[in-house]
């Protein structure tokens, strides 16, 4: 599951009160984008700055909701491997 969907989840179970949701992790995304703390296309490409982002991202969300099951190291590397496998097939 990925990491927006995780959010979410959590969200909609502190908050109780569901206004409609897709499932598909656009909410916590958009935040991210309109506070200015979400990842940009460009952090793909540096793959240091992407991982060190990525942490402090879910470092956060850990602090705002508590300690989720999530494998943060492990989402890094699908996200390399991902882009690698695409820039390859490109």
């Amino acid at each position: 599951m990925s990491f927006e969907k995780i959010l979410r989840s959590i969200f909609l179970l502190i908050f109780c009160g569901s206004i409609g949701t897709t499932k598909k992790g656009i909410g916590p995304a958009y935040s991210g984008k309109a506070s200015r703390s979400g990842l940009r296309v460009h952090h793909l490409f540096n793959h240091e700055t992407f991982s060190e982002k990525f942490r402090k991202i879910v470092e956060g969300r850990f602090k705002r909701y508590g300690q989720f099951e999530y494998d943060t190291e492990g989402e890094i590397i699908r996200y390399k491997v991902r882009l690698m496998t695409d820039l390859v097939l490109a």
